[in-house]
């Protein structure tokens, strides 16, 4: 059952590498020893390490992850969010699906879906449904369909982590022609409803606060679902070149993050950590 996390320590992870920042792919409540993640930086390619220090800290930080961490009652919501779960009900169910026997409706999902992304952050995919999967399908994911009641087609999905006690949303995706239905509330309150009796889920969470994306969803989770803030303090730990280049950028910040080129923008981005990682020590 979801339940509240306490703070631990783990010496034996495995790190990965995103956006050229080393990671380790822990729950956000184990922490790694710092010793450890400079000597993975160290013999890796990436630029720089982030790592937290301490997890769900008692006063406010420019650092978080975006988790649940109760009981899940839409009884107990306020009256606007339950008339939205409602609606979401009304209009969509969501069961577990297996995507290769979706492909092509999970390529439509997502050709509309990144058509609204801004340029500087756009991917770009593959020119097939059937490439397209292959890229997105990871050993160990959970998927989870949203379908429409009206003609029970798949309108959405989400990709589930199961880890470490602990079930992360890695990636949720909803055409956007069915907003109005409140089809995120639909797809949303169907997966809490599956974990809130699971024995493996200790919280639920949608990731850490958003430094590349524009979106205002981990608003929608805290004000719909009762979703929370668990605040954090992180530290960045770079190599000797990609330590200067930021100290010697960090005045460019606001204009690298206007610029429409993915490059300049992610630069931005890496400026934007390196600030809320300074500021959360505090």
């Amino acid at each position: 059952m979801i339940t509240k996390a306490k703070e631990q320590k783990n010496n034996d992870t495995e790190f990965y590498i995103y956006q050229h920042c080393l990671m380790a792919n822990n729950a956000p409540h184990i922490l790694v020893d710092e010793k450890i993640v400079i000597k993975e930086l160290t013999k890796s390619k990436a630029w720089f390490a982030q790592y937290t220090t301490e997890f769900d800290v008692t006063q406010p930080t420019t650092w978080w992850y975006c988790i649940k961490d109760d009981k899940y009652d839409i009884g107990s919501f306020k009256a606007k969010a339950r008339y939205e779960v409602n609606k979401g009900r009304k209009n969509f169910f969501v069961k577990s699906i297996c995507p290769l026997e979706y492909k092509k409706e999970i390529f439509d999902i997502d050709i509309k879906k990144f058509a609204d992304y801004p340029e500087s952050y756009r991917p770009i995919l593959s020119s097939t449904a059937e490439e397209h999967i292959k890229k997105v399908v990871k050993d160990g994911d959970s998927w989870f369909g949203l379908f429409s009641k009206e003609n029970s087609s798949l309108v959405g999905y989400a990709i589930v982590l199961e880890k470490e006690e602990f079930v992360n949303l890695s990636v949720v995706a909803i055409d956007p022609d069915t907003y109005k239905k409140n089809s995120s509330a639909g797809l949303v309150d169907g997966i809490l409803c599956y974990y809130q009796d699971s024995e493996k889920a200790i919280y639920i969470c949608d990731g850490a606060r958003n430094i590349r994306h524009q979106t205002n969803y981990q608003d929608f989770l805290i004000s719909t679902f009762e979703f929370r803030k668990a605040y954090c303090r992180i530290k960045i730990k770079y190599k000797w070149w990609a330590g200067i280049s930021v100290f010697l950028l960090r005045p460019f910040k606001k204009l690298l993050l206007k610029s429409n080129k993915g490059f300049f923008y992610n630069l931005g981005c890496i400026l934007r950590l390196d600030e809320y990682a300074r500021n959360s020590q505090k």
